[in-house]
């Protein structure tokens, strides 16, 4: 498994509720993103349910790599049905009581694990796994499941509070990320970004990759 790169990335999100168009957007992006992140909805947790049968993705050929975000419901149910398919799983703090479980358990998988919290969630409820967590996700808007809502300002002191925390941590934000806000997301410590219909809505999706890539390296929006 590649190893955990420090610098700003950009990772395409995948959500979906046909697997037929899961695999269409992959094959958009795989020439050029080394992550996609397929969004899983259960209806209960996050709306709207989505595509979720992990064993399909087998089919999918190509370079990039696959991060499940479990927006469901008790995920320890679900967690190893993913761990086949897909090199990192983001699990919610707010959806599981067996969180500490889940960590020691995935320390050994060769699936990384990753924990998102909700907006409303203190980013301190993640103070005891701070020696074995490196990947955080924030959603940086307030209702989850959904594409193309508006980033939230409450993240940046979120993002500030758990680069704090979390010193070396990889820190993705979710929700909300434009070429409006990825500066200010970065500079506030954030170190990765989920992008959903500010990629896939664009009319050429290479040229704005290539922008979001730009704007990360010479710090201005466009």
């Amino acid at each position: 498994m590649r190893s955990m790169s420090s610098s700003p990335r950009i990772i395409p999100a995948v959500l979906e509720t046909s697997f037929d168009e899961v695999r269409k957007k992959i094959h958009l992006v795989e020439d050029f993103a080394p992550w996609v992140q397929v969004d899983v909805c259960d209806g209960l947790f996050a709306h709207p349910e989505t595509w979720r049968e992990p064993d399909l993705l087998n089919s999918v050929e190509g370079k990039v790599k696959i991060e499940a975000h479990l927006m469901v419901e008790h995920p320890e149910g679900e967690i190893v049905a993913w761990t086949s398919v897909a090199d990192r799983i983001i699990v919610h703090y707010e959806a599981t009581d067996v969180l500490e479980s889940l960590v020691d358990t995935m320390e050994h998988s060769v699936a990384r694990l990753g924990v998102a919290l909700c907006m409303d969630t203190p980013v301190e409820v993640l103070r005891p796994y701070t020696q074995k967590l490196s990947h955080i996700q924030l959603m940086g808007i307030a209702e989850i499941g959904g594409q193309g809502r508006l980033l939230d300002e409450k993240i940046f002191n979120r993002i500030k509070e758990l680069r704090a925390l979390y010193p070396s941590a990889t820190i993705t934000i979710d929700g909300g990320v434009t070429l409006d806000t990825i500066s200010s997301l970065r500079d506030a410590g954030a170190t990765a970004f989920v992008v959903g219909s500010a990629l896939f809505r664009s009319e050429d999706i290479v040229t704005r990759w290539n922008a979001f890539n730009d704007t990360l390296s010479h710090g201005t929006s466009t």
